[in-house]
């Protein structure tokens, strides 16, 4: 207590003498007396302490628009509530410790947006506002010594709603880029409530969701990068989960149609993230990745069909045509190439996996019906492409003379 009464009064001090750095030393006397001190009697005697040194902190750093100090007392009742939580034995410690981290999660909220963002420190305080829900749910975790997954689940879907509402409501008198920090804190929670909820699959579903998610916050909020490089990561880390599914289910040994389903459902969330992303290179790399999985898919659900492997190279031949049609209907090169590119795959598996795994009957139907519609797709190319008849080249001036002449 002696100690949080010598920081109140190095902040009353350093209000008077308008001077940010001696405030900080009221803080640099709080990590003294919890270096020095044992945690146990740090957490018995020094946390009502704390909670108000950090308090008078942030209201003097804000009257006084210290950013450095704001951001220091943040980080301190950060650390302290992390730290002192499990030595909360007792259901008034477990309070205390809830309390706290109400308080210090409510203060990230509206701060950071007090200022004009011309201080390197209050955009380090924006970015720390990310991290207020998974911290506020690990604290709590540890605090409440809580056991089970779903408990853990349900207390980090209650942190995304109430941080996710929070912003939605404050978002006029909010930074814009401040309103993407807890939007992204939410959006963490909800990955962890997931990820502890839910089996595999449906977990990875989620996670595409969320990622799809923040494609469309980032074009909302004007294409913030931080945002695309979330996103992003979530949606590939989605694509390769899947992937390795489905791969392995060409191996099963029964057709699993609700995985089918559950496995097309995160491709169609995974395109839709792709095509929100409204970038030409994200775009063109995250199309070919959903062609693979595409292509992939279709092996793993008519594999265990009978003569599967002939199915599976019709229906490549069928989506090949299909796209390379539509990018000579549509001008598109780029799709057009891509269905050169399928059914050029196609035509690869047909000479080396249907020549050992399908039937001689069925590998000769195949390869007619693939042939002829090889052949009618090239006779229709020249007419698709619309490039008209050159005829005869015009006269020149000095042919026109000559035949007047």
């Amino acid at each position: 207590m002696a100690t949080g009464a010598i920081a109140t009064a190095t902040l009353v001090l350093a209000r008077h003498l308008r001077s940010e750095w001696v405030g900080m030393l009221a803080l640099v006397s709080l990590i003294g007396f919890v270096t020095i001190a044992p945690l146990s009697q740090a957490f018995r005697y020094g946390t009502i302490a704390v909670a108000v040194v950090v308090a008078i902190a942030i209201v003097v750093a804000i009257e006084q628009s210290w950013f450095a100090l704001r951001l220091s007392a943040h980080v301190a009742g950060l650390l302290w509530l992390a730290g002192s939580a499990g030595q909360a034995r007792s259901t008034a410690s477990q309070v205390l410790v809830l309390v706290g981290v109400l308080l210090v999660a409510a203060s990230l909220v509206p701060t950071p947006s007090l200022g004009d963002m011309s201080s390197s420190g209050q955009r380090i305080e924006v970015q720390l506002a990310v991290v207020n829900a998974p911290w506020a749910i690990g604290v709590i975790d540890v605090a409440f010594d809580i056991e089970r997954g779903r408990s853990i689940g349900a207390l980090a879907v209650v942190a995304a709603a109430v941080t996710s509402g929070i912003a939605v409501m404050l978002r006029r008198q909010l930074h814009a880029a401040h309103v993407v920090a807890p939007l992204l804190s939410a959006s963490i929670a909800l990955s962890i409530a997931i990820s502890v909820s839910l089996s595999t699959r449906p977990t990875y579903l989620g996670l595409a969701v969320q990622g799809a998610g923040l494609m469309v916050l980032m074009r909302v909020f004007g294409g913030s990068v931080r945002i695309l490089i979330n996103a992003a990561v979530l949606l590939g880390f989605c694509a390769v989960a899947v992937l390795g599914q489905m791969m392995a289910a060409w191996d099963d040994g029964g057709v699993w149609l609700s995985n089918d389903l559950l496995h097309l459902a995160m491709i169609v969330v995974i395109g839709f993230g792709v095509w929100e992303s409204r970038s030409a290179v994200p775009r063109r790399l995250g199309a070919a990745g959903i062609l693979v999985l595409v292509l992939v898919w279709l092996g793993s659900v008519l594999e265990q069909a009978p003569q599967g492997q002939a199915w599976i190279s019709a229906s490549w031949a069928v989506l090949g045509t299909a796209l390379l049609l539509f990018g000579l209907l549509r001008k598109v090169r780029d799709l057009g190439g891509t269905g050169l590119v399928v059914l050029a795959v196609t035509v690869g598996k047909l000479l080396t996996v249907d020549l050992r795994e399908v039937d001689a009957l069925w590998r000769a139907a195949l390869f007619l019906a693939v042939g002829l519609g090889l052949m009618r797709l090239g006779f229709l190319l020249p007419r698709l492409t619309g490039d008209p008849d050159p005829g005869p080249a015009p006269e020149s001036d000095a042919d026109a003379e000559l035949a007047e002449f």
